[in-house]
């Protein structure tokens, strides 16, 4: 039993880390202030980087770099904004829990710097910074 509580212990432990962990990234990510950014705004500024149409974003194709823009949009109107996620998923003609699943999705997605949703909020963010609006 004893042995039990110890990894129980350990799991909670673990847990705790990567909650910290989360938080860590996500202020590195969001380090300096957004502006309030109209919904068009950062689907442009998105379909720019990525190369998906605004049309693409908002069709009910499941094709994955239209996936992963539309995603990154939803999660920073989300950050940025501060909009329902009733709001967010009307733009999209989406449900507001599949908006909720794409925050998720990409709050998920950052803990790893290689993957696609991570890249495409570093250049978004950095060009912010740089002022290319």
């Amino acid at each position: 039993m004893p042995n039990a509580i110890s990894r129980i212990s350990k799991l909670h432990e673990k847990i705790y880390q990567l909650q910290q962990e989360n938080k860590r990234l996500r202020y590195e990510i969001t380090k300096h202030p957004f502006e309030k950014t109209p919904v068009e705004d950062v689907v442009l500024k998105v379909s720019e980087l990525t190369g998906v149409t605004p049309m693409e974003m908002r069709s009910k194709s499941r094709k994955r770099e239209y996936v992963i823009a539309r995603q990154v949009v939803m999660w920073i109107i989300y950050q940025t904004n501060k909009v329902t996620w009733t709001e967010i998923g009307k733009y999209f003609l989406r449900d507001h829990s599949t908006v909720i699943h794409s925050v998720k999705s990409v709050d998920n997605a950052l803990f790893w710097p290689q993957s696609n949703e991570y890249k495409i909020i570093e250049k978004y963010d950095s060009q912010l910074l740089l002022g290319n609006n």
